[in-house]
């Protein structure tokens, strides 16, 4: 029996990461071009700023930064955007404690990511009038190619497992059938990330994506405590770190949701290619094991 079916289903994929970059298209871009036709139609000669003039810019004076009034949906020229009577610096201010709250997280930092994106995005439509679609689009690549670098997760190597010269083939291939067969259990990971990232006020959503982190740290560690069969040992190294990439994924998504949303979304980009490497590694396995006589179909 192949090891390769216990990996949950690619079901849907394609199409979350479609709506993953129509969000981010949504989230930076329109608004930028909403706030500078703002500024053009209020007569602000933004074009005779520089930019650490408009980084700093709060045209309505409410405490929020034209670049933030842009990122929260915000109106730059109206301070009190909801009309609930709270300035909108006072309104995003406990918003974004609420956010921090829900992902567990309490960022003391200055920027987040996803600030320090919005910001250089709107310097860069402010400070271009001119500036065509095409060239945002080049600038937001550059901007985001490097939020999250697979390589720099950490990995595991053969110091992290243990060679048996006396263990059997045959033996080894049924610990590993008993461990890998959990995978099987395991919930659809997108299906957990969509409610988690959609329904942001839903603790039971969170409470799911926390509880498939712990399984997949659980099966790791199961996996780990297997003595490895000398001859499988980089096939064994490989489906370990496909378990550390995937777990890696979901805990990035988990912590970075609701206080820095473009790493989250990012790490959601990444999901397919970490997804794809596992089924690569599995199949690698099952190979190994077909050779030896111990896989028939």
């Amino acid at each position: 029996m192949s090891i390769q079916k216990y990996l949950p289903s690619k079901k849907f994929s394609i199409g979350i990461l479609s709506v993953v970059f129509l969000c981010v298209f949504i989230f930076i871009l329109i608004p930028v071009f909403f706030v500078n036709d703002a500024k053009q139609t209020n007569n602000v000669q933004i074009e005779t700023l520089s930019f650490d003039d408009l980084s700093e810019l709060d045209s309505d004076g409410d405490g929020l930064y034209d670049w933030e009034e842009v990122l929260w949906g915000m109106d730059p020229f109206n301070p009190d955007t909801t009309g609930n009577g709270m300035l909108d610096g006072q309104e995003v201010a406990a918003r974004r404690r609420e956010l921090q709250a829900q992902s567990g997280v309490l960022n003391d930092t200055p920027l987040t990511y996803t600030d320090a994106l919005a910001q250089q995005m709107f310097l860069f439509v402010a400070g271009n009038p001119s500036v065509q679609i095409r060239d945002i689009n080049t600038f937001a690549d550059s901007l985001t190619s490097d939020v999250l670098d697979l390589e720099l997760f950490s990995y595991l190597n053969t110091s992290d497992v243990s060679v048996d010269s006396s263990v059997s083939v045959d033996v080894y291939y049924r610990d590993v059938v008993e461990v890998i067969s959990e995978l099987a259990f395991v919930e659809n990971d997108l299906s957990l990330i969509e409610l988690y990232m959609v329904f942001e006020d839903e603790t039971e959503h969170r409470k799911n994506l926390i509880e498939q982190i712990n399984t997949y740290k659980n099966i790791l560690e199961l996996f780990l405590a297997i003595d490895v069969y000398q001859e499988a040992l980089d096939y064994h190294i490989d489906v370990a770190n496909s378990i550390v990439q995937v777990t890696t994924i979901l805990e990035i998504i988990l912590f970075n949701t609701f206080n820095d949303p473009i790493i989250a979304l990012s790490a959601l980009s990444q999901y397919e290619k970490v997804r794809e490497n596992f089924l690569l590694n599995l199949n690698s396995f099952t190979d190994f094991f077909r050779q030896k006589g111990l896989v028939y179909n």
